[in-house]
């Protein structure tokens, strides 16, 4: 395992190496290396600048700018509603998927409004917490149903297996579920399918959501020798690197991708559906 100084470094190479691109699916932006890139807040795959979306759709900016505002508010009913619009015309898995975790995001505000310094029975916790499990459900449907429809798009459009598209949008999908065994399952169909950029990257993803952080590492470590990685791989060493106890690292690492990402990086990658139980 490299020191955090090394990783420091090649983060500040990699962010002064990119251009930013715009998420199609939720608006958020990532720093990205060469055609490609991997949104810090949804993790779809992305390829495209804002000036680039602006030209083939305005309207998906639009909506979306006014997504992440009402996001940024926590105004999530008006949130969803603003992505239901979006779904609307564009009905793909992928959007799905997004909107799914917008739930989970609506979920976990309404569990840090519990509080129990309060006086009397606290009856608020019982609220919070029965909207945080009706909105954890709501993704859940929505994440099954996002797997279901990528499997489907995939059969009809080429009568044979998922290609490596979908197979990683439906890993994602089953690691939010906490689906252990279906997110093995695609991860090992992704690496079949040939492509080593999301093959390695998922497979650090599976490695955080197991707790198998040493081989997180080792992972990352031969990734990161590639001159193509997702910015987001800095992410999950700094989780491991927690894990692991070496905390002053962590923050380190942490304070980079903050200024990179914004104060919401740790939070946006870091939805796993263990969060509730």
């Amino acid at each position: 395992m490299a020191g955090v100084s090394h990783y420091l470094r090649l983060f500040d190479a990699a962010e002064k190496n990119s251009r930013k691109f715009m998420c199609q699916f939720c608006g958020a932006y990532t720093p990205a290396m060469n055609n490609q890139g991997i949104c810090h807040a949804c993790e779809n795959v992305i390829s495209s600048d804002r000036a680039a979306l602006m030209k083939n759709s305005s309207e998906l900016c639009m909506i979306l700018d006014n997504y992440n505002k009402q996001m940024a508010s926590t105004d999530f009913d008006a949130a969803l509603k603003t992505y239901d619009s979006l779904l609307a015309k564009y009905p793909a898995p992928n959007y799905t998927y997004a909107k799914a975790l917008t739930y989970i995001s609506y979920s976990n505000y309404e569990l840090s409004k519990i509080r129990y310094d309060l006086p009397g029975f606290m009856d608020e916790n019982s609220v919070h917490k029965e909207n945080a499990s009706r909105m954890f459900s709501s993704a859940k449907l929505l994440l099954n149903k996002a797997i279901f429809d990528a499997a489907k798009q995939a059969t009809a459009q080429s009568g044979q297996q998922p290609t490596y598209g979908t197979s990683y949008l439906m890993f994602l999908a089953a690691a939010k579920l906490d689906d252990i065994a279906a997110a093995k399952s695609y991860l090992d169909k992704l690496k079949a399918s040939g492509n080593a950029y999301l093959s390695a990257y998922a497979e650090i993803v599976f490695d955080s959501h197991i707790g198998n952080f040493n081989a997180l590492l080792r992972s990352a470590d031969s990734l990161l020798g590639s001159k193509d990685f997702p910015i987001n791989v800095f992410y999950y060493i700094s989780y491991a690197l927690f894990k692991l106890g070496k905390r002053a690292d962590s923050e380190k690492l942490t304070g980079a991708l903050q200024k990179a990402f914004g104060s919401n990086t740790i939070s946006s990658l870091n939805m796993y559906s263990r969060m509730l139980k």
